[in-house]
């Protein structure tokens, strides 16, 4: 009878750590995502910070041709595509820069492409659109799975 009782108690205080774990980890969770990408976009900042005017103004202009031949030519062209990024991505990681929400208190890296993996980073930009820098007639698409959190 001795062993029933301690079993039964053994397996109560599992199911209640398993219950404490499961809990517990979405916010673990959310907390080491929030971590990771304000890391991304304080390392960003700094590449940023390290750039002269006049190269900050090349990339600039760059994207804007990128988005005035995409709009002119209205189809994609995978080698526009991989130039342009190649040309705007600063720290070797894909990051076009980031998006700021102040009124949800959000920071969320850009990255090209929208795979699972990119989402579960950050907001994925769309690669048949126009590089998120605004504009006329520019079309960008940035995606953001809720899942990813």
């Amino acid at each position: 009878m001795k062993k029933i009782k301690k079993i039964k108690k053994i397996f109560s205080y599992l199911c209640l750590i398993i219950g404490v774990l499961l809990i517990i980890y979405p916010i673990y969770s959310k907390i080491v995502s929030n971590l990771n990408q304000t890391i991304v976009i304080n390392n960003y900042n700094n590449e940023i910070s390290k750039m002269e005017t006049d190269d900050i103004n090349k990339l600039e202009d760059d994207a804007e041709k990128f988005n005035t031949k995409l709009y002119e030519n209205n189809t994609f062209d995978s080698s526009l595509t991989q130039n342009s990024i190649s040309q705007i991505d600063l720290s070797g990681t894909e990051i076009l820069g980031y998006i700021i929400i102040p009124k949800l208190n959000i920071e969320l890296p850009i990255y090209e492409g929208c795979t699972g993996e990119i989402l579960s980073l950050g907001i994925g930009h769309l690669s048949n659109t126009s590089l998120p820098i605004g504009g006329k007639n520019t079309h960008s698409v940035l995606v953001r799975s809720h899942w990813a959190f």
